[in-house]
């Protein structure tokens, strides 16, 4: 897809045939929607890359399964890919060039002593500062570019012209101020934060010596393991989901929705159940109003596991009936309901705003609810995701009910695919509108108003 403007024109002609001979089967058009929605996502036109693969996917939930496709045989033979990579980390490192091998590299690297035998490509990141070098480097070390759909600002693709080996090449920036890595794909001509971004913590480049001479790799590269694949990276899975799923995912925009969508495409027509199953199940936690998953929530659709031990965290100032509601829907969820009561510190860390009635009293109310097995004292903020996230783990729940209210909101976008790599599933429960802490606080404040009853009935504004 060299020209992708006369692919997308061709592509969307051959959807739009109305030639009794010519018109596409309806798995045809589940094919062409993927190559219309390729043409405009290597053209960063996301919205009609999603004008184009939607449709396509709710078509292809209403179709039969198509047989599984064999393996296609590929250029990457995992000792001939490991050579050249010592080979080109270390001239980069010979130029001044702090590069280094990430992602499925580095877990083969890190987890198998070797290359993972059903890798495709070798991932080498470096400073966003020498991005531009190291493209200039590349062909004079045997590697020429290469065309994938994907237009990023910091991302390029590479073939080796002796082996076919191919190479991804990302450039990373730092942010100071946070102590943060940011890297992930960049839309060109677009601010990085309207693309997929990935953050990791701070690391260390150490220099290694090789039979080839000196390169660079992260001092502890567990920590970017698990904070790119979650705290099971040991453990071997073929099908591991990072496009939605990553932990170190911490937006979610169109460009990052388009990928999804393009990956179901490519994994239903390939016939691979558990890669779709996977990928709904990142998409559901990312944005559970997607409008694709409705059609694939019908029969035959994967069914989310029941939970057995659910929990649900909240502050429960000034009691009300939509926090009963909420946790009546939570204890039919699960077998086992438990409640997090944040303390009064925890409650002002997070909405700079001391509760009204004391948290060992609060607590005795949420225990006091038949709906209720089991409640305690949640000290920390879930805004802070990752302790929340650990906490949340060690407290021995397999799923959290969280009020839809939240839904796309910063801290959910970061703590959901966190709980989610440690196999705790969040479950989106419906946000009773009109009734709140805050607008009994209102109301409280103006008790002698004649209209003062009413005011707790009204929505709070955007409700």
């Amino acid at each position: 897809m060299r020209n992708p403007e006369q692919a997308a024109a061709d592509f969307s002609a051959a959807l739009h045939q109305d030639a009794p001979d010519s018109v596409p089967t309806s798995q045809q058009r589940v094919q062409l929607g993927l190559c219309l929605g390729l043409a405009h996502y290597a053209l960063n036109q996301i919205p009609q890359c999603l004008t184009a693969t939607r449709p396509a996917l709710q078509l292809a939930a209403t179709l039969p399964w198509p047989s599984q496709a064999p393996p296609v045989p590929g250029h990457f033979d995992a000792t001939q890919a490991q050579a050249l990579l010592e080979r080109l980390l270390v001239a980069l490192c010979a130029a001044g060039i702090h590069a280094f091998a990430a992602f499925g590299t580095l877990l083969g690297l890190v987890r198998e002593g070797r290359l993972l035998a059903n890798d495709k490509d070798l991932d080498v990141i470096v400073p966003i500062t020498d991005f531009e070098r190291t493209l200039a480097l590349l062909p004079t070390l045997g590697w020429q570019p290469a065309w994938i759909p994907l237009n990023a600002s910091n991302f390029r693709a590479f073939v080796h012209r002796e082996t076919g080996v191919t190479l991804d090449i990302l450039g990373y920036t730092f942010d100071a101020q946070r102590h943060k890595v940011i890297g992930g794909w960049w839309p060109t001509g677009r601010p990085i934060a309207e693309g997929r971004v990935l953050e990791f913590s701070d690391f260390t480049l150490v220099r290694r010596q090789s039979a080839s001479g000196p390169f660079w790799t992260p001092q502890a590269p567990e920590t970017l393991l698990a904070e790119m694949y979650g705290p099971g990276w040991r453990q071997p899975d073929p099908d591991y989901e990072g496009y939605l799923g990553a932990p170190a995912l911490v937006n979610f925009t169109d460009f990052t929705r388009a990928i999804g969508y393009l990956r179901l495409l490519e994994a239903w027509l390939g016939g691979h159940r558990t890669r779709v199953d996977r990928l709904l199940d990142s998409l559901t936690r990312r944005d559970p109003r997607d409008p694709i998953l409705p059609a694939w929530r019908g029969p035959g659709a994967p069914s989310p596991p029941a939970i057995r031990i659910g929990g649900t965290v909240g502050c429960f100032d000034l009691l009300h009936v939509g926090h009963l509601r909420f946790l009546q829907a939570a204890r039919k969820g699960c077998a086992t309901l438990k409640v997090g009561v944040c303390t009064d510190r925890g409650a002002w860390r997070s909405k700079q705003c001391r509760p009204t009635i004391p948290q060992e009293q609060r607590l005795e109310l949420i225990r006091g609810l038949a709906c209720v097995d089991d409640a305690c004292l949640f000290e920390g903020t879930l805004a802070e995701t990752r302790a929340a996230a650990d906490w949340i783990e060690a407290w021995g729940v397999d799923g959290l009910f969280v009020s839809e209210d939240w839904a796309g909101s910063p801290r959910w976008l970061a703590l959901e695919p966190l709980l989610g790599a440690r196999g705790i599933r969040c479950v989106w429960l419906p946000y009773t509108g009109g009734v709140s802490s805050t607008l009994i606080r209102a109301q409280l404040k103006t008790a002698d108003r004649p209209d003062a009853v009413a005011c707790i009935a009204r929505p709070e504004p955007g409700a």
